[in-house]
């Protein structure tokens, strides 16, 4: 038996080649944009009188806009307002801090499970569910389904997940959902 040669002698030189090529480009492309191209200067009033075809006639200058005369005048600007006459962009009423929690909230779930801490999410969502947020998205019952998943994997936290994907269409979580419990 002969042995034959190995295939990938040639197609792996061209797509070495190829890599170098593009690595190459790309270095090259990074420094032209990092150092910025050099701007032509603009020219001069002598260089473009010097340029100026002959034929045309010389052009002048605008004339000055008139003085103005005394009988114009121009209101006087009012001082401006100290810092204390300004209302906050954004006054901070409660419902605004109660909004800033349920984010904070959102905030340490999203943590909780991207670091499959089941006890931590089940304990969050928990609390999360006893601040009586507005939940039209159905994060606490969402982020508990997510932790029986992460801590009981099996067909019964599956098919708890199944019914939230299929009945819960427009909530947000349904991506952690397929991501923890069904795929």
């Amino acid at each position: 038996m002969s042995s034959l040669p190995a295939k990938d002698g040639p197609s792996k030189k061209t797509s070495r080649a190829w890599l170098v090529a593009g690595a190459l480009f790309l270095g090259a492309l990074a420094i032209w944009l990092l150092s910025g191209a050099e701007k032509v200067p603009e020219p001069t009033q002598a260089e473009t009188e010097e340029e100026a075809p002959a034929d045309e006639p010389e052009r002048q200058a605008a004339p000055a806009p008139p003085a103005p005369s005394a009988s114009v005048t121009r209101p006087v600007a009012a001082p401006a307002p100290s810092r204390e006459e300004f209302p906050p962009s954004h006054p901070i009423t409660e419902e605004r801090q109660h909004l800033q929690r349920q984010n904070q909230y959102i905030q340490m779930l999203n943590d909780a499970m991207d670091l499959r801490d089941g006890p931590r999410l089940r304990e969050l969502a928990k609390r999360f569910n006893d601040e009586g947020f507005v939940d039209t998205d159905k994060h606490g019952e969402g982020y508990l389904l997510i932790a029986d998943c992460i801590e009981h994997p099996g067909e019964a936290s599956r098919a708890a997940a199944q019914a939230f994907w299929d009945r819960e269409r427009g909530s947000n979580l349904r991506r952690y959902i397929k991501r923890h419990c069904l795929e």
